[in-house]
């Protein structure tokens, strides 16, 4: 069911977020479509948790990420921002986390 304020892309890129099935090099080398799973930048497995609160590559982007959740009072780590009770407090914040990043299009 789709909730108010969102399109089917924002609805489908939280599920594929919270289930882990992405365009992510590991989902990739999962079904066989990487040689490795990592990250070229980095050379680490390219996770969600990864891209989302570890890589290097998105450190200001994360630090903005981390202030307006850090504003709307959720904690910065994947089960409370993805949590369904989040809801519109922090989906346009991670939308706009993964635009900047340029990760949306890959999610």
């Amino acid at each position: 069911m789709r909730s108010a304020g969102r399109n089917q892309r924002d609805e489908t890129d939280i599920w594929r977020l919270r289930f882990g099935h992405t365009g992510l090099n590991i989902s990739l080398f999962k079904i066989g479509n990487h040689n490795s799973g990592r990250r070229s930048y980095c050379y680490v497995d390219e996770t969600i948790e990864h891209v989302m609160i570890e890589c290097p590559q998105y450190t200001e982007e994360r630090r903005e990420l981390m202030n307006s959740l850090k504003e709307r009072k959720v904690k910065f780590n994947l089960r409370d921002m993805l949590q369904q009770s989040s809801g519109a407090l922090c989906y346009s914040v991670l939308f706009h986390y993964l635009r900047r990043t340029g990760l949306s299009i890959r999610i």
